[in-house]
């Protein structure tokens, strides 16, 4: 077994204007993210050890929510 990083480096975001505000999506392409990050889908093998992707979530919250309300104070300034 030897650790290459590809999981790290393989997250992926997206933030989508749906008309009605914005949604921010976070993900992982690669095949085995799921087994071992995914709070839902994480092997036994992996809990406790890894960090699961609701781990994160929890303790970027308040960062993605201030990053968001940025967003928003921007975009309203510009259309101001």
């Amino acid at each position: 077994y030897r650790r290459t990083g590809t999981l790290g480096r393989r997250w992926t975001t997206e933030i989508i204007n749906t008309g009605d505000g914005l949604v921010g999506k976070v993900g992982n392409n690669t095949e085995y993210g799921p087994m071992v990050q995914s709070e839902l889908f994480q092997a036994n093998v992996h809990a406790g050890t890894w960090q699961t992707d609701r781990d994160v979530m929890d303790k970027e919250e308040p960062e993605i929510q201030r990053e968001f309300a940025a967003l928003v104070r921007d975009a309203v300034r510009e259309f101001a």
